[in-house]
């Protein structure tokens, strides 16, 4: 997968989101099927989402939608 994500990815990422509103987390499951589907790793799908909920809180006017909490490999990843 390029850098950059295709439209295909994130078609997949945005319906799943949208059908999952109201508890837009994706359990360990749900991630495996999305991984299986866009071909981005378990770090790149937990680093949509959470960009993904932090943009919706803003839209929202939500003033607690501070900083992005990376996933432990995205933190593991930085320390490197």
């Amino acid at each position: 997968v390029t850098a950059k994500r295709g439209k295909v990815e994130c078609d997949a990422l945005k319906r799943w989101y949208d059908e999952h509103e109201s508890n837009p987390y994706p359990t360990k499951e749900e991630k495996a099927e999305l991984m299986m589907t866009t071909r981005l790793t378990e770090m790149q799908i937990n680093n949509w989402f959470a960009t993904e909920r932090l943009k919706k809180k803003k839209a929202r006017g939500d003033t607690t939608a501070g900083a992005v909490k990376l996933s432990k490999e995205a933190v593991e990843k930085l320390k490197k």
